[in-house]
């Protein structure tokens, strides 16, 4: 088994993590070792983040070993957790020579009480967060070698066998790009093949290691230098281009490849300064801890992997399989919609997910939700607008749809780590372009408003041009009855958005069909397909038969003579959008492309998918039947 680790530097990034780290000492933790961050004092930090934290601290002088002796005493439990004994085993691992007798004997009860809890048949490969798994498998098989259990190693065992299986029928996980799990799947993976006795144990964990960071090298923009394509759960860090737990390992592990100091621009400024997004800053000692976890590790990453993240061929597409499990939506009677049954169901899928690298952009999309969808993005495009790998240079689209003023990012601008999408999402995509659709999930039955939203982050930039139909928007603020196409300048990228079939119930309100507005630093472009003076009720089937959605071009600048002649281009596209017979079928084209589809938002799978004129799924088109 060649284990050598790659990158080489790894012992000298996570010195310097460290080292920083070991200077918020005195700023998160009073002497007793409770947790005192004087800029935040109704932050939490529980038993998980207070091992992470000392997993630095442990590292430093006498009195950082004593501090962390006293902080692990005071914030320890025994409750039930899938962080904290993997983060315990680390602990004594690395550092048993500097931990005192009582720390010892505290964290040994914690993972005898801990290890037969990860034994159970949920916490295996099934469709869900593959990250519970890993750090399952960790603490059942090197907590097992500690304790000698040896039923529980093999269960590890066993755990680890069923999801290489799994994976050998998938090309890409069911957590699939994470930019916050997929470092949490990486770190006990590397973490067992760095701390278990037993070989096959290593062995396997190895090629799941190797298996997630291919991942991450498909699935990362090189130009703009941030994680990119379609995301199974993401928060805020994540889909706004921040400083996401993916980014920092990556930039953590290759600092030579980025043009930014992944250390200093986070502990070098207040709260992680601009680099982290605000629902991030008043938690700055979680954020940091959670850096100091994921790099304790040391790392496999092939080499070819390793230059995958940081080159890919312009004009390149990866797409691959990922498997879903089920998931369901039931209601209190109060927000119960009419006609609806005790519980909706969304089966088990297999998806197929795809990422277009053009010439400075990339356009990703997952055929289908991932579970509910809810932290899913599975429309997501990436721009970078120079030729630093930078954040600030990075400019990122994705889309949400949300019942009400459920959106942080509108007339009330809201503190949130995570915008939940309320619509199942369904997509086509050919390299630079793609059809989104989006139908409502049945979260509730009295809804003032459903709109579609495109969303672009402009902290750091902003789009050059915005035009809807023949008029310019230079306030970036505007409302209006047709769905006309919007066209934006990005600089040497252009973006293009034709609205779909918007449902318009006889309650709307108004002819307000597109809005065009700036809050909380970003760009929304919404489509409104439902809208009455107050809760309406809706029934069930009219919720999920609610049809909205958008066609996404995004294209070079310099395949179009000017920013004029792409809208006119964007402008002679034609679109059929139909529903008939509980089945929505719509074709888009354009020079050169034809997309189309037919699906029922009652259930998951598409009818069929054509690109011009070939079933994407088949291959064989009428012409080559006829001949055969």
């Amino acid at each position: 088994m060649n284990l050598s680790p790659f990158p080489a530097n790894q012992d000298a990034a996570r010195a310097r993590l460290y080292a920083r780290h070991r200077e918020t000492l005195d700023d998160f933790w009073n002497a007793d070792g409770t947790f005192g961050w004087a800029k935040n004092t109704s932050a939490q930090t529980g038993f998980r983040r207070s091992l992470w934290h000392c997993t630095a601290y442990l590292g430093g002088d006498a009195r950082c070993v004593e501090r962390a002796n006293k902080i692990i005493r005071a914030k320890h439990v025994q409750t039930p957790c899938h962080f904290a004994p993997g983060a315990a085993l680390d602990v004594i691992h690395h550092y048993g020579d500097r931990l005192e007798p009582e720390t010892v004997a505290l964290l040994t009860r914690y993972l005898s009480l801990s290890v037969p809890y990860m034994a159970t048949e949920d916490l295996k490969i099934h469709g869900y967060n593959d990250n519970h798994v890993y750090k399952a498998i960790h603490t059942l098989i090197v907590g097992g070698e500690l304790l000698e259990l040896p039923d529980m190693v093999e269960r590890g065992l066993f755990k680890l066998r069923q999801a290489v299986d799994v994976f050998k029928r998938t090309d890409f996980p069911c957590e699939y790009n994470s930019s916050t799990y997929t470092g949490v799947s990486l770190q006990p993976l590397a973490s067992l093949i760095e701390s278990a006795k037993n070989e096959e144990a290593r062995e396997l964990a190895l090629k799941l290691e190797q298996f997630y960071w291919r991942d991450v090298a498909l699935h990362f923009d090189p130009r703009a230098g941030v994680p990119t394509g379609p995301m199974s759960r993401a928060y805020e860090g994540d889909y706004t281009a921040r400083m996401s737990n993916i980014l920092h390992m990556v930039a953590l592990l290759f600092p030579d490849r980025f043009d930014f100091d992944p250390v200093e621009e986070v502990y070098g400024t207040d709260y992680g300064g601009d680099f982290a997004p605000p629902s991030v800053r008043p938690a700055f000692p979680d954020y940091t801890a959670r850096a100091v976890w994921l790099l304790r590790p040391t790392y496999h990453v092939p080499q070819a992997t390793a230059e995958m993240i940081f080159n890919k061929p312009v004009g390149s597409t990866v797409r691959g399989t990922t498997e879903s499990g089920t998931s369901a939506i039931s209601w209190t009677p109060e927000t119960r919609p009419s006609e609806s049954p005790r519980v909706h169901h969304i089966g088990p899928r297999r998806s197929t997910i795809t990422t277009y690298y053009g010439d400075k952009h990339t356009l990703g999309t997952g055929r289908y939700s991932w579970l509910a969808g809810g932290q899913t993005h599975n429309f997501y495009a990436t721009i970078a607008r120079s030729e630093r790998r930078h954040i600030h240079d990075a400019t990122v689209y994705y889309a949400r749809m949300f019942f009400d003023d459920n959106s942080p990012y509108l007339e009330t601008p809201q503190m949130s780590s995570c915008f939940c999408d309320e619509g199942e999402i369904r997509t086509v995509q050919h390299e630079g372009s793609a059809m989104v659709f989006y139908n409502p999930l049945p979260i509730k039955g009295k809804i003032r408003r459903i709109r579609t939203g495109l969303f672009r982050p402009m902290a750091f930039n902003r789009p050059a041009e915005v035009w809807v139909g023949e008029t310019r928007i230079p306030t970036l603020n505007y409302s209006g009855a047709n769905p006309s196409p919007i066209a934006i300048d990005e600089g040497n990228v252009f973006v293009g958005i034709r609205p779909l079939m918007l449902t318009q119930p006889a309650q709307q309100a108004r002819k307000a069909n597109v809005q065009v507005q700036t809050y909380s630093d970003h760009l929304a472009i919404l489509f409104s397909s439902f809208e009455a003076w107050g809760p309406t009720d809706l029934t069930y089937e009219a919720i999920i038969a609610h049809n909205s959605g958008f066609v996404f071009e995004i294209q070079s600048a310099s395949a179009f003579d000017s920013f004029a002649s792409f809208r006119k281009w964007l402008a002679a596209a034609e679109i059929e959008d139909d529903y008939y017979a509980d089945m929505r079928t719509t074709t888009y084209r354009r020079n050169g492309l034809e997309l189309s589809s037919c699906y029922s938002p009652f259930q998951s799978a598409f009818r069929y998918i054509s690109v011009n004129g070939v079933d994407i799924d088949s291959g064989m088109t009428g012409e080559r039947l006829l001949n055969l």
